[in-house]
């Protein structure tokens, strides 16, 4: 069986713009959740979000392109950018071999809102006609494929808050079944919007402590009242080994269903969330995730769980909270959990 390893990353979210910058914020426990910018969020429930902050896209694409993409595409290329540099690809490979694998669980809404306005207000034929093209998840792997030269399969998972760790898997599946011997997956979101912040709202699925953003995430804590929503990217190269050589009540579930694989909470390993830092960016969560799993291995680091007060009875593993800690690890572990039952997990295994 063909093996796969990981070879490149690349990461924004709301603490950091590269994946440097953001791991070290991470695991200082710094929080990039703050009252929202991108649209005036006065007369909503929830005021607050983990916004991408200092970010020019003209930075990963021609100025005259930024308008033509979303700006999760903008995201998913910064962070596809980073990885390609990390994985020091050079200019000898089959790009034929080499695909893409992109995520987003919602994908263009702000172009989708905006455009609706639009429509409303001055009539179809002032729709742009960057529109379509601009908003669809697929169109992220598309970006990514023209800006890398890359001509391999080009995937797209959209699984709600699964598809980033779904790209993994997909990526990983199409290597190991020789339908490619390289693959870019990007996991997106930019969902920060009136009807995305609205529409979450009025599911009651997010925190209203619009008083205290930094406190507002709460991983594992039993005073939790919702999700932050966030937004940003995560990006890794997976190679085919000889060439490379060459939410609430989901604590609770996830806390229950690793005790049931090993038995008790005695044999679970210690297990740390870092929404509290960043909020939870929904489609690109599984890949930023990945991101903050393969470096924390690298560097022999957990993140903690910060804003973690009182203790949850359903919640009672290990969840780091004391602050980031030294630990050897050789095998590393994301979950992800998605509206619809959609669920994903990926293990990394260091060699």
């Amino acid at each position: 069986m063909r093996r796969v390893v990981v070879t490149g990353l690349g990461m924004i979210n709301s603490v950091g713009n590269d994946k440097e910058s953001a791991f070290k914020a991470i695991c200082e426990g710094a929080c990039g959740i703050d009252t929202i910018t991108l649209f005036d969020p006065e007369k909503y429930s929830v005021q607050i979000a983990g916004e991408v902050k200092d970010f020019d896209p003209a930075t990963v694409m021609p100025p005259k392109e930024v308008k033509k993409a979303d700006r999760f595409i903008h995201l998913g290329l910064k962070a596809a950018k980073e990885a390609m540099e990390d994985a020091n690809i050079g200019d000898d490979i089959d790009m034929e071999r080499f695909g893409v694998s992109a995520a987003s669980g919602i994908g263009g809404l702000p172009s989708i809102e905006k455009n609706s306005v639009i429509l409303a207000t001055k009539g179809p034929r002032r729709i742009s006609p960057f529109f379509i093209p601009g908003a669809l998840v697929n169109m992220l792997g598309g970006f990514v494929s023209i800006a890398h030269g890359t001509k391999g399969p080009n995937l797209a998972s959209v699984t709600a808050c699964a598809a980033g760790t779904h790209s993994i898997n997909e990526a990983t599946k199409t290597i190991m079944c020789n339908g490619a011997d390289r693959m870019l997956v990007v996991a997106a979101e930019s969902a920060i919007t009136g009807a995305g912040v609205g529409g979450f709202a009025a599911m009651k699925a997010l925190s209203t402590r619009n008083d205290d953003p930094k406190h507002s995430s709460r991983p594992f804590d039993a005073d939790r009242d919702g999700f932050v929503m966030g937004e940003g990217a995560g990006a890794l190269v997976l190679e085919e080994y000889e060439a490379a050589v060459s939410t609430a009540i989901n604590d609770k579930n996830e806390t229950l269903a690793l005790k049931a694989l090993l038995g008790s909470k005695e044999n679970c390993p210690p297990m740390s969330s870092i929404k509290g830092q960043i909020g939870h960016c929904l489609g690109a969560a599984g890949g930023i995730e990945a991101v903050t799993c393969l470096m924390a291995m690298r560097d022999g680091i957990i993140p903690p769980t910060i804003n973690f007060e009182t203790a949850d009875e359903n919640c009672d593993l290990d969840y780091v909270t004391e602050g980031a800690r030294k630990a050897e690890l050789n095998v590393v572990m994301s979950n992800s959990f998605g509206f619809g039952g959609t669920n994903g997990v990926v293990i990394f295994k260091k060699i």
